[in-house]
């Protein structure tokens, strides 16, 4: 067989396996996620350009309207329907910052948020490889839809709570989850790797043995396989049982088996004389109560990779007073939101103790009081200051929303960086 032959074969080999490999993502996603497919009834798919646009919150009114008066079975809980439009529009947002949390997840997600982990005991993100994240708008080109197929998050330890069953293993923040329970974890760096085979072979520059190997050894790994929302549920959640899980560092791997337990890290009043504040709204009194009659404090936020923005804003009026404290950055075509409280600054001296951990709303708020208060930074935060509202919903669930980011000086946004990236 000639090499153009073989070429032509392993080019046609690579599209099936292509092919396969996003067809089974999208079920596996379906499963993990919940999402459905897309099946337009007439109000869409007889629309043209002769017809008036229909506003979105009209849009959506009239079909819950049409399913109260026409659905087979009597609906009874409006509120059920209007989760499970949340839960949909959050989805499409397509962003690791913005996740959908069903019955069982949001009060563990709530837990912990104030300190108190289930699971192994670690704060976890989906964070996707350089020059891999999703994009919003409409797909251009045939390049737009095959790179589609590799947006797939690698799940990255982002906090490792003291005491907790990851902290006795060794896991670190940085650690990337490549197994649980032998499964593998889709992820996008082992996509894109054998992308750039397939394009090296179809040029002439790489082996097609090397390609057949490479796509068999991934076909056997999708037959056994986890997407990565369903390993966030499977290392956070319950206190009983064992799992093992196999991590990267760097470019090495190592194993683990751990048993789950509840862990509960410090908060309040420290015997240091700091407080470890979490950005939970019932951290707020001890904290007005922590800061009366002092002129001068030091808060720990070292571990707070999760927290509440809402609640962040309020322990800054609480720090800083009133005032202007500049404004939340998003796109560069997005207007910049301004962050104003009421009445006069407040005198008080401020000291952020913070780590690699440190992210968030957490990282924006010390970043926010440092740039407009003083405030005094000892230590190192993860350099993603971005703000992420928890949002609870009357089913039992809840979502995050990403406002946007509050860089020090001179540093881009996240959105800024991934646009660049791209």
């Amino acid at each position: 067989m000639s090499e153009n032959s073989q070429r032509f074969i392993s080019a046609g080999a690579v599209v099936a396996v292509l092919g396969a490999i996003y067809a089974g993502l999208v079920i596996r996603d379906r499963q993990d996620l919940g999402t459905q497919p897309k099946n337009y009834g007439p109000l869409l798919v007889s629309r043209d350009k002769d017809l008036i646009d229909v506003p979105a919150k009209s849009y959506y009114e009239g079909l819950v309207e049409k399913l109260e008066r026409e659905y087979v079975d009597p609906i009874s809980d409006e509120n059920k329907l209007a989760a499970g439009a949340v839960r949909g529009m959050v989805l499409s947002l397509n962003d690791p910052l913005c996740l959908y949390y069903d019955k069982d997840e949001f009060p563990a997600l709530v837990k912990r948020v104030s300190g108190q982990y289930e699971g192994i005991g670690v704060d976890l993100a989906l964070v996707f490889p350089p020059g891999t994240e999703p994009k919003s708008g409409v797909m251009k080109s045939r390049e737009d839809m095959m790179n589609a197929q590799y947006k797939v998050p690698n799940v990255v330890v982002t906090n490792v709570a003291p005491g907790s069953p990851a902290d006795k293993a060794g896991v670190k923040i940085g650690d990337i989850v490549q197994y649980v329970d032998e499964r593998w974890v889709v992820n996008a760096t082992e996509l894109l790797s054998f992308r750039d085979l397939s394009l090296a072979v179809s040029q002439g520059k790489g082996s097609a043995n090397d390609l057949s190997a490479r796509r068999k050894d991934l076909k056997k790994k999708l037959d056994h396989s986890m997407m990565p929302a369903k390993v966030l549920d499977k290392l956070t959640l319950g206190t009983s049982g064992s799992i093992k899980v196999v991590w990267r560092r760097g470019k090495e791997p190592f194993a683990t088996s751990l048993a789950k337990a509840a862990t509960t890290v410090p908060t309040g009043a420290q015997p240091d004389g700091s407080f470890a504040l979490r950005l939970a709204p019932e951290s707020l009194p001890d904290l007005e109560k922590f800061i009366a009659g002092k002129k001068e404090v030091t808060i720990d936020l070292r571990g707070v990779a999760l927290g509440d923005f809402t609640t962040a804003l309020k322990v800054i009026q609480l720090l800083g007073g009133g005032g202007d404290y500049g404004a939340l950055k998003l796109n560069r075509d997005a207007k910049a939101k301004s962050i104003t409280f009421p009445g006069e600054p407040k005198s008080l001296k401020l000291t952020f103790l913070v780590n690699g951990a440190t992210r968030g709303s957490a990282e924006t708020l010390v970043n926010i009081l440092a740039a407009k208060r003083g405030a005094k930074v000892t230590g190192q935060a993860s350099g993603h200051p971005d703000a992420i509202d928890i949002i609870a919903l009357p089913t039992g669930t809840g979502y995050s929303l990403y406002r946007g980011s509050y860089p020090l000086a001179g540093v881009q946004t996240r959105r800024e960086t991934e646009e660049r990236g791209s």
